[in-house]
């Protein structure tokens, strides 16, 4: 499949796609890049850089409309969206510096730990959520915010995932949100920092378009879906199906980072 030679069947594809994107975003608040990007590789047979490109662009669609349906239910809290953007949009560069610098693999064990704990933690007995999420920030709180994105824009390159696979756990347990705002949050918060990514990737000629419009076409119909579905769920449910996600996605990356780190060339004795 190639730019500009898109047949029906191929675009047939691509919607498919986006609709279980879709699906997976508008339920978990995320971007749904953990399941694009390996199926543009796979099944489209896009290049991995290109289909990461591609994914971005796509995830600008899907992400803006299912962020609708949590704000018109739980309200959103602007400056601290745009706080976490900001964050995250920095991190993003942090991350794409330190990637060239430190052992993904390493990076990916130690992630899948963590994500791991965090699926555990979900589940487990918590205190009661905050429920000022709409309040002004204080200089605390928006430092908080600030800190939230920084570390989902460093974790999401250099380990791989999508930014809202990373957001929504530390909203949920730093920030004490409900499941659904840190979701609905998430999904905002996805929009300019994906755009960013997009337009960089696209100035490298890397993103296929008509796949990403496919894509995303069809991840906007699912998605606003989904997160109606989401913010009908209880609770617990919600988290619970969440720490499924994160336990999916941490062996995933773990076991790749361990099969790096096997087939690392070992130094020769001396």
């Amino acid at each position: 499949m190639t730019t500009g030679e898109a047949s029906a069947k191929d675009v047939t594809i691509y919607f498919v796609l986006g609709l279980a994107a879709g699906t997976l975003s508008g339920l978990f608040g995320v971007g749904g890049g953990v399941i694009i990007v390996p199926l543009l590789v796979l099944v489209c047979r896009l290049a991995q850089r290109r289909a990461q490109a591609t994914s971005l662009t796509a995830i600008v669609i899907i992400a803006a409309a299912g962020a609708v349906p949590y704000v018109l239910r739980t309200g959103v809290n602007w400056p601290a969206v745009a706080v976490i953007a900001a964050g995250g949009m920095a991190g993003s560069f942090i991350g794409s510096t330190l990637v060239q610098r430190i052992h993904e693999d390493w990076l990916k064990v130690l992630f899948a730990v963590i994500a791991l704990v965090a699926a555990v933690q979900l589940v487990l007995p918590r205190m009661a959520a905050s429920t000022d999420h709409l309040a002004a920030l204080t200089a605390v709180t928006a430092l908080e915010y600030l800190g939230a994105g920084l570390v989902m824009g460093v974790l999401s390159p250099l380990v791989g995932v999508g930014g809202g696979i990373v957001l929504v756990p530390t909203l949920v347990f730093f920030m004490a949100l409900p499941q659904p705002v840190a979701q609905g949050m998430s999904l905002l918060v996805l929009v300019p920092v994906s755009i960013m990514g997009s337009a960089r990737a696209a100035l490298a000629h890397n993103v296929d378009w008509p796949s990403a419009i496919s894509v995303g076409i069809g991840g906007a119909i699912a998605s606003p879906i989904a997160a109606h579905l989401a913010l009908n769920l209880p609770t617990s449910v919600l988290k619970a199906l969440f720490a499924a996600l994160l336990v999916a996605v941490a062996i995933h990356i773990g076991l790749t980072g361990l099969r790096g780190l096997r087939l690392r060339p070992t130094p020769d004795c001396q």
